[in-house]
């Protein structure tokens, strides 16, 4: 009876900064991205590619013990 009661699937979720170029954030002004990039400590705004690795890890096995977890993947802006 345990194991029908246990959590199967694991729900986790990435977290990006603004990714640029997306078609969601073509239409964010040049005021608001500079405004972004100020205060990353990375010091840019995120490309697909940066969210690639990170959506990778969590489809993978590796991550098979993670549950509940976000990944914010947005340069060090939230970090503060």
């Amino acid at each position: 009876m345990g194991s029908e009661m246990c959590i199967r699937d694991s729900v986790n979720t990435v977290a990006p900064g603004l990714v640029y170029p997306t078609a969601a954030s073509e239409a964010t002004k040049e005021s608001v991205k500079d405004a972004i990039i100020a205060q990353t400590p990375l010091r840019r705004i995120a490309g697909p590619d940066d969210i690639v690795g990170p959506v990778l890890f969590l489809a993978s096995d590796w991550a098979r013990f993670m549950t509940g977890q976000t990944l914010y993947v947005d340069g060090g802006l939230v970090m503060g």
